[in-house]
């Protein structure tokens, strides 16, 4: 009967994990940050990484037209330093040099599709464009819900295609659930 028990929560535990993004705000699932220590040598570090928080913005001022930012955190410190700064982007890079808290902010244009990946691991900040080098989409995010409030979806990247569109290494694999500011 114990055992009985214990599958059932398993069971429970397992089929509860898709709604850990589904209340407004949050964000869930693991991933890493990969970061180049050294950008002369190519030498590389990384960051394990797994969001709780989600927030979404709009972005209206660049040379690209709209652009909606989704931001997912493991705390509460990058979103109220982002939320209050008037130049998001310099403060996006201001607050991962100075704070080291990572964080990863998703670039989208106003049809909902990638644009850029900005991300914050110790202290280095990088941007990458969706690479199609292998085959596969470096990044690729689903949205069930993207309109003028809410932004909810799941991010997935990686490296290598290992046939059956798979990556040879996932990196990301989040999903959020963003109000939008």
């Amino acid at each position: 009967m114990a055992l009985f028990r214990f599958l059932i929560g398993v069971a429970f535990v397992c089929a509860s994990l898709p709604a850990l993004a589904q209340k407004s705000g949050t964000a869930g699932g693991k991933g890493r940050i990969v970061y180049f220590v050294n950008p002369a040598t190519m030498e590389k570090a990384e960051v394990a990484f797994s969001p709780k928080l989600a927030w979404a913005y709009a972005d209206e001022g660049g040379p690209a037209g709209k652009r909606i930012h989704v931001l997912l955190a493991e705390s509460e410190k990058p979103v109220v330093e982002l939320s209050m700064a008037r130049d998001r982007a310099n403060a996006r890079r201001t607050f991962c040099a100075e704070k080291k808290v990572p964080f990863v902010d998703l670039e989208l244009n106003d049809e909902g599709e990638v644009e850029l990946l900005h991300q914050c691991a110790a202290g280095h900040f990088g941007t990458e464009m969706v690479s199609t080098l292998n085959g596969l989409d470096s990044v690729v995010v689903v949205l069930e819900v993207f309109n003028a409030k809410r932004v909810k979806g799941t991010l997935r990247g990686g490296e290598g295609w290992c046939g059956d569109g798979k990556y040879c290494e996932q990196t990301e694999d989040y999903l959020f659930d963003a109000p939008l500011n």
